[in-house]
């Protein structure tokens, strides 16, 4: 999985070059992917959408956790808000550590203690 990771990436570092577009460019093309019928484009936004650590992805993500049907996505989302640290994640999280899915539950956890700490830092 991670060498295919990789190489979507140089895929997409030979394609564009590197400056090609802005950060904010690319962030908007992953929130964009989050309504795409492919699972595999789908998760994958998600995941770089995690990385980029970028506030305005928080609400497109909760609404992945809320809509989406495929599990592996809505379960790459609670990382990803995690990895953001907004928040805005704390109301839709909260009521997943009460999941019987205990990846489910422990993934929330691991998400809200994630938040809590960067609520921590920036304070």
């Amino acid at each position: 999985m991670k060498k295919n990771i990789f190489l979507v990436c140089i895929f997409f570092f030979v394609l564009c070059g590197p400056g090609t577009f802005s950060l904010a460019d690319k962030v908007d093309n992953l929130i964009n992917d989050l309504n795409s019928s492919s699972g595999s484009a789908r998760w994958k936004a998600v995941m770089f959408l995690g990385q980029e650590k970028d506030r305005r992805a928080v609400e497109p993500l909760i609404k992945v956790i809320a809509t989406d049907q495929n599990y592996g996505v809505r379960m790459e989302a609670i990382k990803s808000l995690g990895k953001i640290g907004d928040k805005r994640a704390v109301e839709i999280l909260k009521p997943l550590l009460k999941s019987e899915d205990d990846s489910v539950s422990r993934a929330a956890a691991e998400a809200l203690a994630s938040i809590q700490s960067a609520a921590g830092d920036s304070d």
